[in-house]
Order: structure tokens, then C-alpha cells, then sequence
């Protein structure tokens, strides 16, 4: 009786922290201040051009376009593989 009793009791110390987090959620959007504040804010989120370099690489739309491409200009194919989605698990 005494498990049944504490597992209970957890159940409803998680359901208490739920909407406690639920209401801390709905309530206002914190102000972001005046522009300066906002610019801020945008710089430090935002990429810099250095993180942001990979976009300017001329990726190919498939693989054999690269390789026909890298035949021409006696160039190295870089093979970049991604097993499963995207941003899943490393």
C-alpha cells in the first residue's frame, strides 16, 4: 500500500509542476526593449558570416552531377551522407 501511496503522490508532484509550468508559459512575451536592445540581441542569435560559409559552397542537386563536374575539372567529390532524419540523434 505504501508503494501504491508514494507513486500517487508523484503523480500529482508532476502534474503540480505541469501546470505551474503551463501558466509560467501563457503569460506575457517578455519585452525586448528598444531597437538598440533588440539589434543586440539579433547579432548575438544570428550566424556570423564565418558559421554561416557553408551555405556559399555550390552544392550539387545529385550525385552524379558532382561527379561529372569533378571529372571535368579533375576535382574530389565530397560525399556528404546522412543516415536517418537530419537533426536526429548523433
Amino acid at each position: 500500500m505504501l508503494r501504491k501511496s508514494s507513486t500517487l503522490t508523484a503523480t500529482f508532484a508532476f502534474a503540480a509542476a505541469g501546470w505551474t509550468l503551463a501558466g509560467a508559459l501563457a503569460a506575457a512575451p517578455p519585452d525586448l526593449g528598444d531597437d538598440a536592445t533588440y539589434r543586440t540581441w539579433r547579432d548575438k542569435l544570428l550566424p556570423s558570416a564565418q558559421e554561416d560559409a557553408w551555405r556559399r559552397i555550390a552544392w550539387r542537386p545529385t550525385f552524379w552531377d558532382a561527379v561529372r563536374e569533378a571529372r571535368q575539372q579533375d576535382r574530389p567529390v565530397l560525399v556528404w551522407l546522412i543516415n536517418g532524419p537530419g537533426l536526429g540523434r548523433c
